[in-house]
């Protein structure tokens, strides 16, 4: 038998379409391991960096302050900053208010300072109507991306270019540690 707390539950923490909770959180994740990884590379001695259990923001700033790679103003530091304030909004907030409405602003600003082109995503019914066509043909089907995932990937992407990272995952930077 079900009740309330069960339900409340399940519905919070089964994943549901179009809800962008794992995608912030995942990117966020990323691109914070992206940011100190950053930082331990160029350090001189990177275990100060390792135990001193800085925060987002605070690795944001560092790396901030050391790449010489953009401009301080550069779009990618606001994002990131925007991304951790998305994510503490989705960490401590059960159903965060006007959530649509701030997903869809958070990732048009990021697709906006790219400056390219994103595919456009299907609404749930073509979607339905992809899934079955490919079932009836045999084809393998994807998973359904939405503007957030993309403009995510496009901030991740990002991040890592201007951060020089190799497609080993390895930072190149010149300000390599001696």
């Amino acid at each position: 038998m079900s009740d309330h707390f069960t339900d409340r539950f399940l519905d919070t923490v089964t994943p549901q379409p179009g809800d962008p909770t794992f995608s912030i959180l995942k990117t966020h994740l990323l691109i914070e391991d992206v940011l100190r990884s950053y930082l331990e590379y160029i350090a001189h001695n990177d275990a100060p960096i390792r135990k001193a259990k800085l925060t987002f923001a605070q690795t944001l700033q560092i790396a901030r302050a050391f790449c010489p790679n953009v401009t301080q103003d550069h779009w990618i530091w606001k994002a990131m900053g925007d991304l951790n304030k998305f994510r503490n909004d989705l960490s401590h907030n059960l159903e965060p208010e006007e959530l649509a409405v701030k997903t869809n602003e958070f990732a048009s600003n990021i697709i906006t300072a790219i400056g390219r082109p994103i595919p456009t995503s299907l609404n749930s019914a073509e979607y339905a109507e992809y899934l079955t066509k490919a079932k009836e043909d045999g084809r393998e089907t994807y998973r359904k991306f939405y503007k957030i995932d993309i403009a995510l990937v496009g901030l991740y992407s990002a991040v890592l270019g201007v951060l020089q990272f190799n497609e080993q995952g390895v930072p190149t930077s010149a300000l390599r540690k001696a």
